[in-house]
């Protein structure tokens, strides 16, 4: 097994913290592979719109990251990439740390690897109560969004101005006040999952699909998540996880 690891925060050991939730462990973004990983990159996004050294019961040191490789397969090379997006954050910001991640593929798109995977928790949360969850406003720009972005979820904003030819394309500004760009390379990959069926995350007051497997020029040949019914009551995770087998 070949694998790589990036590794996003070192959780902090702190009172703040319950026991079940102690830091002193390190998380991150990984990719595994049974074939060899080639052209290997990984960084910390250059955007960064919440602190987690200061959070009020989870401390954490570091920030968001990335990473992504090239795996050789016996059929061709596939371009795969890890990420996990703020979630303290609004839309600009999330599709801000996307982009940064989408100009590595479009430059191995440009040079002939145009079989490329991206996935990861993409906190796509803006809706319902995380909408004006007060932690995760920074700036007049990203409440007006909120705002005219009532009535739809943040999932299906994303698959309609990020990974859809948009009617009107949109005119986003991060927090501080610059605009976003959404790169088209975006525009060719997209995901075998209902976005507003298949959920991933759900806690009594709020459910979403925040876990996204995206692809280009792959073919899907099956694709599942995990049961619902067990969400979170394993203790292992919050969310629900995806399989999706491809052909090249």
């Amino acid at each position: 097994m070949n694998y790589l690891f990036v590794t996003e925060f070192v959780e902090i050991h702190s009172y703040k913290r319950t026991k079940l939730m102690q830091g002193g462990g390190v998380h991150g973004n990984a990719i595994l592979s049974v074939f060899p990983l080639e052209d290997i990159i990984a960084g910390t996004h250059a955007y960064q719109p919440y602190s987690w050294e200061g959070h009020i019961s989870q401390p954490r040191r570091g920030g968001r990251a990335w990473v992504g490789a090239s795996i050789v397969t016996p059929d061709g090379v596939v371009r795969c990439y890890s990420l996990h997006l703020e979630v303290f954050c609004g839309i600009a910001g999330r599709v801000n740390q996307l982009m940064e991640v989408m100009e590595d593929a479009e430059v191995n798109y440009n040079n002939g690897i145009v079989n490329q995977i991206i996935g990861g928790d993409f906190n796509t949360v803006c809706h319902g109560f995380f909408r004006y969850l007060p932690i995760t406003i920074h700036s007049l720009p990203d409440l007006k969004m909120r705002w005219n972005t009532m009535g739809t979820s943040e999932q299906q904003w994303f698959q309609t101005n990020v990974f859809n030819e948009p009617v009107n394309e949109p005119v986003l500004y991060d927090d501080n006040g610059d605009v976003c760009q959404i790169l088209p390379i975006a525009r060719r990959f997209n995901d075998p999952f209902d976005i507003d069926v298949d959920y991933t995350f759900s806690i009594i007051w709020q459910r979403g699909k925040i876990d996204w497997i995206l692809s280009s020029h792959l073919q899907v040949q099956d694709y599942h998540r995990g049961d619902p019914e067990i969400l979170g009551s394993s203790g292992l995770s919050d969310h629900l996880y995806l399989y999706v087998e491809y052909s090249i």
